[in-house]
């Protein structure tokens, strides 16, 4: 048997795609404008992040049109065929802040209107009106405790109060209200059901689906990895009476492959700072091999016997494999909309060898993503 341990330590950049989905941020798309007088002008509008659309319309009236920014004060509405609507509105902020106008994305619509926007912390921020009325938030959060010297937090959830004095005009939704999640789908799902209790389905608006959009990064970081090698192959056996020579062998190889992972990650909405787990596997595919093995034994008369065999391991080289993969790290918006993420990411996989060979590998990385997009 023989057995070996290689460690190594590599340094790597490289770009990314990260979340790759339908449409590229940038990019044009079928849409509409609703300006202050109520014309309705349909054009072209970008593509842009969750952020920067609560802040920006970017609008051409063809394709081969010039571009115009439009604030959320100089339009009334505006909409992406296919991906989402979008309504100015005069939005409270946290704290002492000033309400803000912006464009907030239209969720449900009826006798309740239900908006959500991105703000700059990457934060999803939910608000209900009531017809004409006025933004309501809808927001939760927790408050520390100490009971007995005991330090706990206890989740406040003020935005089921507001849901529940603003939609007692439907009594079949309120007992939904108290273990309802601060989530975009299970608000929808309720204003709209509200709605339809009043209304009926054809007051109902049909909003368009939300898609998923491409974002491309850069990712450097630092992998060290562990290989265990062993063996328990025999180049030769005779079974015979003679005399023994003890051989020494020095294995070298240069094996090439290319890695595609698979993950998927979980993030936790905290704040600015959002925590993440992901999980996932990876396949490998060999490029190229190259091995050499060489012998050395002391022959009868005292003197060294070298040999080298240029190919002997070259069968033993699998042409795929397959490793899982776990992670965590930590997601912030970032600088100027470039969304920054930091993670530590292990992987474990089948090896480079086939049958009559281990060789387990143990990749350690720590990662740093910049997104390119906005």
């Amino acid at each position: 048997m023989m057995h070996r341990l290689l460690t190594g330590c590599s340094l790597f950049l490289g770009l990314c795609a990260l979340a790759p989905q339908a449409w590229g941020q940038g990019t044009y798309r079928p849409g509409y404008i609703v300006q202050p007088t109520g014309d309705t002008i349909r054009g072209e509008l970008q593509v842009r992040s969750a952020i920067r659309r609560a802040q920006l319309c970017r609008f051409r009236a063809a394709a081969t049109g010039a571009d115009v920014d439009y604030q959320p004060t100089q339009l009334r509405a505006y909409g992406l065929d296919g991906i989402a609507a979008y309504r100015s509105q005069l939005v409270p902020q946290r704290g002492t802040e000033a309400a803000t106008v912006l464009f907030v994305k239209l969720l449900a619509v009826g006798r309740a209107n239900l908006y959500a926007y991105q703000d700059r912390e990457d934060v999803s921020r939910y608000y209900l009106a009531m017809g004409t009325d006025t933004l309501q938030t809808l927001r939760s959060f927790r408050v520390q405790k100490i009971v007995d010297n005991q330090e706990y937090f206890e989740e406040q959830s003020p935005f089921r109060t507001v849901l529940a004095n603003a939609l007692r005009a439907c009594p079949s939704v309120q007992y939904l209200i108290p273990q309802l999640p601060l989530a975009e789908k299970d608000l929808t799902k309720l204003v709209t059901r509200y709605n339809e209790c009043l209304d009926g389905p054809a007051a109902q608006v049909q909003l368009p689906r939300q898609h998923a959009r491409l974002s491309v990064g850069v990712t450097a970081g630092v992998d060290a990895t562990k290989v265990d090698f062993s063996s328990t192959l025999i180049r030769a056996y005779v079974a015979r009476n003679v005399s023994t020579v003890e051989e020494r062998a020095q294995t070298s190889f240069d094996v090439s492959y290319l890695r595609l992972p698979l993950q998927v990650r979980y993030h936790f909405n905290t704040g600015r700072f959002r925590p993440f787990l992901q999980a996932g596997g990876s396949m490998s595919f060999l490029l190229s091999h190259a091995s050499q093995v060489q012998t050395e034994y002391t022959s009868a008369s005292g003197k060294p016997v070298m040999t080298n065999y240029g190919s002997l391991l070259d069968n033993l080289f699998a042409r795929s494999g397959f490793g899982l993969l776990i992670g965590a790290g930590l997601a912030t918006p970032g600088i100027a909309g470039h969304a920054i993420s930091l993670e530590v990411r292990g992987e474990r996989s089948s090896g480079f060898l086939t049958d009559g060979a281990s060789s387990p590998i143990l990749h350690l990385g720590g990662l740093l993503s910049i997104n390119l997009t906005k």
